[in-house]
């Protein structure tokens, strides 16, 4: 085997190594009550610190996402009005602010995990209808100011009778072992204005996972283009030829495929074959 075919054989293995890792899934985080959960190392995400108690102002005011304003507060009830009493979040319409939702209930709420993030989530049920808002939390460690995405709502694929208000938090409580159970914030500072403008590094930082993606995919691209012009100008290919190793990866797929076929159809063949 050639310098330039072992060289394409240790990518290869490489890659599939590192898509495993990119793709494994996010470790649990068990919840201990309705502002914490725990990972296996011991460590908590705690948003207990992010939270008001005053019991009617919300750490996070009311702020239009589309056609409605929406307004939430981490882990200690508040009320606005008879329509959302004891709630964590509410939808409050524009432009008529007498028109209210509550979107979840403070207690009980969910500790879970979606699309490689760890999500709080909080329902409420009336009219025969369920709300239910969805916190993804995002870790920031420079985040000492935390920050509320509204995203707005949409229907539950799954549910035609309940609806999600998706929300972004950003801070670095949502990151593991940054905050403790310490006592709520006052809800004094609840203005728009209290949360910065200024940019934040990607929700959740980047994790090594994510660098190694980003070095296979710089890597692939190096080798299909270095393949490529190789083909071409030192081995003078055409068409097809030119793409560098055709058939080791044609080999590669066709595996892939076959073992797939024979995950699939393993034990649905009704008897042993005949032996001629």
């Amino acid at each position: 085997m050639g310098l330039y075919q072992t060289w394409t054989l240790s990518l290869m293995i490489s890659y599939v190594f590192l898509i495993s890792i990119c793709c494994a899934d996010l470790e649990a985080c068990n919840a201990v009550d309705d502002c914490s959960c725990k990972l296996s190392d011991g460590k908590e995400i705690n948003i207990r610190s992010l939270g008001s108690q005053g019991g009617t102002t919300p750490r996070f005011p009311y702020e239009l996402a589309g056609s409605w304003k929406y307004a939430y507060n981490p882990c200690y009830p508040w009320s606005d009005t008879t329509s959302c009493q004891n709630v964590a979040a509410c939808q409050e319409g524009d432009p008529d602010p007498t028109e209210k939702y509550a979107i979840g209930d403070a207690t009980p709420a969910t500790w879970t995990q979606e699309n490689n993030k760890y999500v709080v989530k909080y329902s409420s049920t009336g009219g025969g209808k369920t709300r239910t808002s969805v916190v993804v939390l995002a870790c920031d460690t420079s985040a000492t100011e935390p920050k509320l995405e509204r995203l707005g709502s949409k229907p539950d694929p799954q549910d035609p009778d309940t609806t999600l208000y998706d929300f972004i938090l950003t801070s670095k409580c949502c990151c593991p072992g940054e905050c403790g159970s310490v006592g709520p914030t006052k809800p004094a500072h609840t203005t728009k204005h209290a949360h910065p403008t200024k940019p934040h590094p990607a929700a959740g930082g980047i994790s090594i996972g994510s660098v190694m993606c980003i070095i296979v995919s710089v890597l692939i691209i190096v080798y299909v283009v270095a393949g490529v012009l190789f083909m071409k100008f030192v081995r003078h290919a055409e068409g097809m030829e030119i793409i560098p190793n055709r058939n080791i990866w044609g080999g590669l797929f066709r595996s892939i495929r076959d073992g797939f076929m024979f995950v699939f159809t393993c034990g649905k063949n009704s008897g042993y074959d005949t032996m001629k």
